[in-house]
This record gives C-alpha cells, structure tokens and sequence, in this order.
C-alpha cells in the first residue's frame, strides 16, 4: 500500500510535536517562585536539578541591595535551612540536597541586609 503525502504529513507531524523543543524536560523541573521575606532588593529560588540517581536541589540567591545580606534558606523538601552570605551586587547558588526523590521545591526562609 502505497501512502499519498497528505496521509503522511497527518501522521509525522503529531509526532513530531512530541518529541520538539518545547516539551518540558522531565528531568529537571523549572524554578520555583520563593516563600522567603526578603527586602525588594533580594531574589531568591530554588532549583532541582536530576543527577542520575535523584534530584540535586539548590538555592540560588540574588543581591542587588548596596550592602551585603545575610540569609538562613533551606527548601520545602525538608532540608535545614543553609547560612548563605552574599555580597552586594553577586550571587550565590549553593547545593542544599543531592539525590533527593523530590523533583520540584520551592525555597523558604529569611534574608536580610547586613551591616557592611
């Protein structure tokens, strides 16, 4: 049996559509938005991260206060809370938890302006 080209376009573009750039990647999962008091100047997520044998979860911190700030940050996956410090204008990713089962966290804690 021989297939026309319509028949054949109708069937390799659905799948096609499956396996395009804009399927979400299942292993790893996109940021998550922050549950953390912070000053306006202060961004903080979470991110997981598949490893291979689970879920490398971390928190990234962004100051783009004028002075240093001091945060005590962990995730909602059960990780006590790291003491992360960053100056003013950088950013810090630090690695709370590797093989988690967890494949999406969200970050939770406090962050504040230090004394300079």
């Amino acid at each position: 049996m021989r297939w026309s080209p319509l028949v054949a376009l109708l069937v390799t573009v659905p799948a096609l559509a499956q396996i395009g750039p804009n399927r979400r990647d299942a292993r790893s999962s996109p940021p998550q938005t922050a549950a953390v008091e912070a000053p306006p100047c202060v961004a903080v997520r979470a991110t997981s991260r598949m490893d291979g044998v689970g879920y490398t979860h971390a928190i990234v911190v962004e100051n783009h206060c004028t002075g240093p700030v001091v945060c005590d940050v962990g995730t909602d996956a059960g990780e006590a809370p790291a003491h992360i410090v960053v100056a003013a204008g950088a950013s810090s990713e630090t690695v709370v938890r590797l093989a988690s089962p967890a494949p999406g966290v969200a970050a939770r804690g406090r962050c504040r302006e230090s004394a300079r």
